[in-house]
C-alpha cells in the first residue's frame, strides 16, 4: 500500500467521479459481440484479466481483484482502423471506415478503500512525491527540536558518535503492518464500461431483388454503470460482486425477408402465391430504439503476496445474462419494390382485392417498433497468472459464452402503421422473426509482461519509474453460423495479437498504450436462411485497434 497521509480529499474525488460519469462513447470488441478487453493493460496482454489485479477495471472483469489494489482510477480511449469487404454474384462492396466490433472507445473505473487516506496532494509533488527527503538534509535527531528543521536550526551541544550510519537509518522503515500492506478488508468500486456495441455500414450492396443498391447498417451501444464491492476474506483470498445497470441503444437499416403468410393478410397472401412469391421483402430503417435493464457479475480470487519473488494468482468469474426490457422505438418500412413485383408493375390490381387501396399513396409506412428479448448471454471464466520472477509474469484466461440460449431468433413486432395501404395489406401488427442460431463460444487468451526498465527506489519497493512491456494472443471461436450471417453484423473475428507498454512514473501515475490486431476472418454463405438476397456471398473483416489509457493511485 502507499504511505498513509493525514489528509483526505474525498470532496475532490467526488467531483472527479461526477465529471467522469458525464462522458461515455461508442464501443469496440472481438469475441462475437463481447469486448476482448476493458482496460489498456489487459488489451496489451490479449485480454488476460481474471487473475490479475493491476488497475481499476475490476467492476467489469473480476470484481474480487479490487481487494488487491490501492485507491485507484483508470481511463481508456481507442482509435480503430477497421476494414471489411462483402461480395456476392452482383459485385463487391467495401465498408465505410467505422467501428465494426465492440471494445471501449471510452471507459473508466474507480476503486476506493475507505480505511485508507487519499494522497491527492502528493500527486503534485513530482519527482519524489514526498516519499524521500533530500540527501543533503541531516537526520532529524541532529536537531534539538526533532519535529521540524527550522531555517536556522539549533544543533545539539554534544552529540555522541552514532553506532551506525544515521543517513542510512533514515530511509529504513519499520516492518509494515497488515493494514499498510493490504489495506482494509472492503473495497468499493464504480465504473462505466461497454457491454457490447459497435457501428458498421455497407453503402452499396447489389442484389437480385432490389434495383440499384441498398445500404446495410448497424449502430448499437450497450453501456453498464457498475457499482461494486470486494471483500478480502484473508490476506490471499477475496470475493467480489458487481451489479450492472444497463442502458442500450440500437439502430439499423436492412433488407428484411419474411414468409408471405406472416406479412400479408389472407387475401393479399393468396395473391402473392398466385404470382409465385413465397416471401415478402421490404427495407426497414429503425429510429430511436432504446432500452434499460440489469445484470450482475461475481468473482473470486486467490493471490500470493507480491512481496515474494515467486507468486501466482487464480481467479474465476460468472457473468449473468442481461435482463433488458424490450427495445422501443419506430421504423420506416419501404414496401414499394415488393408491391410493384406482386402486381407486375400494375398497382391498380390491388384495388380488385380491396377497393380501399390507394396506389397514389405509396407503400412506405412508419411503424411502432418493439425489438423483443435481445439480450447478452451468460458467461463464465477462469484465469491463472504466474510470476516466476519479480520482473516477469504470464497469464492465461478461458471464457465460455452461452450464445445459443438467447441468440436463436431475432424478434421484432411492428404495429400501428401510418399508411392505410399497409394497414389494409398487412394488418395492424406484424411479428417478424429472423433466424440467428448462434453457437456457444470458447475464448482463450494468453499474455505476458516484463519490467524492462526500472529506476532507483524512492523508498524501498517504490521505484522512481518503471517501463513494463506486454504481449498477448486471443482466440475466440466464431459463434455465427454461415447460413444466417448477415452483412450488417460482421462479428466473426477469431485470431488477435496484441502488444503494449505502461510507463509508471513514481508511485502514483502511469500511462499505458496497447495495439490489438484482429487478423482477417471470412464467412462464405450458401443458401442464407435469414435473407436470400445474401445467399452465395462472402464477407471478410479485419481491424487494428489502438488503445490509450492512464491511471492514478490516489
Amino acid at each position: 500500500m502507499l504511505p498513509i497521509s493525514p489528509s483526505r480529499s474525498r470532496a475532490h474525488l467526488l467531483l472527479l467521479l461526477v465529471a467522469l460519469l458525464t462522458f461515455a462513447g461508442p464501443a469496440l470488441g472481438a469475441n462475437g459481440a463481447k469486448p476482448t478487453a476493458y482496460g489498456t493493460k489487459a488489451a496489451g496482454r490479449g485480454g488476460v484479466d481474471y487473475a490479475i489485479a493491476d488497475d481499476a477495471t475490476g467492476p467489469a472483469t473480476n470484481p474480487a481483484g479490487m481487494a488487491f489494489i490501492p485507491n485507484r482510477l483508470d481511463e481508456a480511449w481507442l482509435i480503430a482502423d477497421a476494414q471489411a469487404t462483402f461480395r456476392n454474384n452482383f459485385g463487391s462492396e467495401r465498408s465505410v471506415p467505422k467501428l465494426i466490433v465492440p471494445l471501449p472507445a471510452y471507459s473508466f473505473g474507480v476503486v476506493w478503500d475507505p480505511s485508507q487516506s487519499t494522497h491527492i496532494g502528493d500527486l503534485f509533488k513530482l519527482g519524489d512525491w514526498g516519499l524521500k527527503p533530500a540527501a543533503k538534509d541531516p537526520p532529524l535527531d541532529f536537531y534539538e527540536d526533532a519535529t521540524a528543521a527550522s531555517a536556522t536550526p539549533t544543533f545539539k551541544a554534544t552529540r555522541p558518535e552514532p553506532a551506525v550510519d544515521q543517513l542510512s537509518l533514515r530511509d529504513e522503515a519499520p516492518e509494515a503492518t497488515d493494514a499498510e500492506l493490504y489495506g482494509g478488508r472492503f473495497r468499493f468500486g464504480i465504473g462505466v464500461f461497454p457491454v457490447s456495441g459497435g457501428a458498421f455500414r455497407y453503402r452499396h450492396i447489389q442484389t437480385e431483388f432490389w434495383p440499384g443498391s441498398i445500404e446495410e447498417r448497424t449502430d448499437a451501444l450497450m453501456l453498464a454503470v457498475t457499482p461494486s464491492l470486494a471483500y478480502r476474506i484473508t490476506k490471499e483470498i477475496s470475493i467480489g460482486y458487481a451489479p450492472q445497470f444497463i442502458y442500450a441503444t440500437f439502430k439499423f437499416a436492412s433488407a428484411v425477408e419474411q414468409p408471405r403468410n406472416v406479412v400479408l393478410t389472407p387475401p393479399f397472401a393468396l395473391n402473392a402465391g398466385l404470382v409465385q412469391s413465397p416471401t415478402i421483402r421490404t427495407y426497414s430503417i429503425s429510429h430511436d430504439l432504446s432500452t434499460f435493464g440489469f445484470s450482475q457479475r461475481l468473482g473470486i480470487m486467490y493471490s500470493t503476496p507480491h512481496s515474494e519473488s515467486f507468486g501466482f494468482s487464480v481467479g474465476a468469474v460468472y457473468q449473468d445474462r442481461t435482463y433488458l426490457q424490450d427495445y422501443l422505438g419506430s421504423s420506416s418500412v419501404d414496401a414499394n419494390v415488393q408491391t410493384q413485383k406482386l402486381t407486375f408493375n400494375n398497382l391498380g390490381l390491388l384495388q380488385v382485392i380491396n377497393p380501399s387501396i390507394q396506389p397514389n399513396q405509396g407503400f412506405i409506412s412508419l411503424y411502432n417498433m418493439r425489438v423483443q428479448n435481445l439480450q447478452m448471454p451468460r458467461m463464465g471464466g477462469v484465469g491463472l497468472s504466474v510470476r516466476p520472477a519479480s520482473r516477469f509474469s504470464f497469464g492465461l484466461d478461458y471464457t465460455y459464452i452461452d450464445w445459443h440460449e438467447l441468440y436463436r431468433v431475432f424478434r421484432v413486432r411492428l404495429s400501428n402503421p401510418s399508411n392505410t395501404n399497409l394497414l389494409i395489406m398487412s394488418g395492424s401488427s406484424i411479428h417478424v422473426k429472423l433466424p440467428l442460431d448462434y453457437k456457444d463460444q470458447h475464448v482463450i487468451a494468453a499474455g505476458a509482461s516484463v519490467v524492462a526498465l526500472r529506476g532507483d527506489d524512492l523508498v524501498p519497493g517504490k521505484p522512481s519509474y518503471q517501463l513494463i512491456l506486454r504481449a498477448g494472443y486471443n482466440w475466440g471461436q466464431n459463434p455465427v453460423p454461415k447460413n444466417t450471417a448477415l452483412p450488417k453484423t460482421p462479428i466473426f473475428f477469431e485470431h488477435h495479437v496484441s502488444g503494449g507498454f505502461t510507463f509508471e512514473w513514481g508511485p502514483y501515475l502511469d500511462l499505458s498504450f496497447a495495439v490489438e490486431h484482429a487478423f482477417m476472418s471470412s464467412v462464405h454463405t450458401g443458401i442464407n436462411h435469414a435473407n436470400q438476397d445474401f445467399s452465395f456471398s462472402s464477407e471478410t473483416v479485419k481491424a487494428t485497434v489502438f488503445v490509450f489509457g492512464f491511471g492514478v493511485n490516489f
